[in-house]
């Protein structure tokens, strides 16, 4: 279940009055699927349910009336909802330069047909696939995402009704013509077109062979020391894969994860981190208290001071880091260590950085890095692949002042495992001279 599954409904309530008309009966036939309708939505109140009773993952804790209408109704997603002109522009844009990739020509000639054969066979059925369209590119365009190519589906299926429109439409003028030699050609061209159109996305559809969420989160359970305490904004490839491994593989219970993004921006998430991690929050009540009053405000729509909500965000980020170096070693990803105080002493840690108040007892080491390389240009594969080169160069760097050449050398090199192109490394080495290459 999908919030998009609504953008099916300008086009279906077109189809269905324009059959029907507005007269009594088409709203009696609504007031006879209304219960059916309520019926199927009741599957949600598994939400409060489940929520309720307390699970180790609680996305949104819809537990309660106004957040489970915030869960059901994408709340939290609103934010990256029509950004602006720029944004729809570069969505259409990559959407018009990617449409090519997923269908080929042939099947796009079927296409056009289907298009033209629709035009002269029903304006009720050109209207019902046109609003489809519209509908499904009106909001994605707007929705501003890396990873949007699942928000156009709905305008491929319109394209691929389209193309069995076109089949049909030419099937049709082949039995007219009534020569024999037209029923083979035909067929060809439909098995050519099915069969490039499956050997070329096969190969883009195919993730059997993609392990980066796998190695990446491995690696770094494996490397960090017993009970860490871990700050990332890394989602995709390292804290959803994590849960995983914690909540169901059950390894490295030991370690604390902490969503920097969830933190800083969804009161539900202190709920979950409370339940699976009492003592972080246990330590940090009174800076929690403090952030969580300002964050029910911008929650809420209510107005709020930006200079006062950065201000115990910060105080609330750096207690949790300080109250947690006590028994815990404290790790944040290379994108988020920024927001923490720069008394903080800094130490490369694989695909990490761990922070402390004293380097002096921290050997620097080379944590064992293996990550299969995926050659996809995905927008989330490349990310990681800029991430992980960017993370692996400053353990090098590290390494390399500490007088330890030959596990600069292999940090280096285990960049290029990751960039084989080394278009990623060598600009990050052209900044770095003195790097042994």
């Amino acid at each position: 279940n999908h919030m998009t599954t609504i953008l099916l409904a300008p086009a279906f309530l077109y189809l269905y009055f324009s059959t029907l008309g507005l007269g009594r009966r088409a709203f009696v036939i609504i007031a006879y699927l209304v219960p059916f309708f309520i019926l199927g939505l009741s599957l949600y109140l598994y939400l409060p349910v489940r929520s309720s009773s307390l699970p180790p993952l609680d996305w949104g804790h819809p537990s309660t009336i106004e957040r489970f209408l915030w869960h059901i109704s994408g709340k939290q997603y609103r934010v990256w909802m029509f950004s602006g002109f720029e944004i729809a522009g570069k969505q259409l844009s990559y959407y018009i330069n990617n449409f090519p990739t997923e269908f080929n020509w042939i099947v796009i000639f079927l296409m056009g047909v289907g298009l033209v054969s629709t035009v002269r066979r029903s304006r009720k059925l050109l209207f019902f696939f046109g609003l489809l369209f519209a509908s499904t590119l009106l909001y994605a365009a707007n929705y501003d995402i890396h990873d949007i190519d699942s928000y156009f589906l709905l305008s491929y299926i319109v394209c691929g009704l389209l193309i069995v429109e076109g089949i049909v439409s030419l099937f049709s003028s082949v039995r007219k013509n009534k020569s024999p030699a037209l029923v083979p050609a035909f067929a060809c061209v439909i098995v050519s077109a099915i069969g490039i159109q499956l050997w070329s996305n096969f190969k883009r559809a195919d993730e059997s062979s993609n392990y980066i969420p796998r190695d990446f989160a491995q690696n770094v359970l494996a490397n960090l020391e017993p009970n860490a305490v871990v700050f990332s904004g890394l989602w995709d490839y390292f804290i959803s894969p994590a849960y995983y491994y914690q909540t169901v593989e059950k390894q490295r219970p030991d370690v604390t994860i902490i969503d920097q993004s969830l933190l800083q921006n969804r009161s539900w998430y202190f709920i979950q981190l409370e339940r699976n991690h009492p003592w972080i929050v246990e330590r940090n009540k009174e800076s929690t208290s403090s952030f969580l009053i300002e964050l029910a405000k911008f929650e809420h729509d209510i107005p709020f001071n930006p200079n006062v909500i950065r201000y115990r965000w910060n105080s609330l980020i750096n207690d949790f880091v300080e109250k947690s170096l006590a028994d815990h070693p404290v790790y944040v990803d290379g994108r988020v260590e920024p927001e923490f105080a720069k008394a903080y002493k800094r130490t490369p840690w694989g695909f990490l950085v761990r922070l402390s108040h004293s380097t002096d007892t921290l050997a620097l080491r080379l944590p064992y890095v293996e990550i299969r390389n995926w050659d996809k240009k995905e927008p989330v594969t490349e990310d990681f692949r800029r991430y992980s080169v960017w993370m692996l160069v400053q353990d090098a760097v590290w390494l390399n002042h500490a007088g330890r050449l030959r596990e600069s050398q292999e940090s280096v090199a285990a960049a290029r495992r990751i960039d084989p192109s080394g278009i990623v490394v060598n600009s990050l080495l052209l900044q770095l001279p003195d790097l042994p290459r």
